[in-house]
């Protein structure tokens, strides 16, 4: 009998991969224009961790700096708020 043991639940499934890769490409291309397509295909998790990320990366004004400046958490959510994204 093999001794095989089988992928913790934790790991990513390839399928689950493909999926996120396809979402990130989404959210890459038109940033907050794709964000209701992609929250519909892939949920509002993903949607919406994805544009955060995004986000965060395009504003920081320092990306040499780690972690990045606390200030960009509430410059991403005034950009959020400006494009309709984000509760007031």
């Amino acid at each position: 009998m093999d001794n095989i043991t089988p992928a913790p639940k934790s790991w990513i499934h390839p399928l689950d991969a493909a999926r996120y890769h396809r979402a990130a490409r989404m959210i890459e291309d038109d940033a907050e224009q794709a964000y209701f397509t992609c929250r519909e295909k892939f949920g509002p998790d993903v949607a919406g961790a994805l544009l955060v990320m995004l986000m965060r990366q395009k504003l920081n004004r320092k990306p040499d700096q780690w972690p990045p400046p606390e200030e960009l958490v509430e410059e991403v959510n005034n950009f959020l708020r400006e494009k309709g994204l984000m509760e007031s």
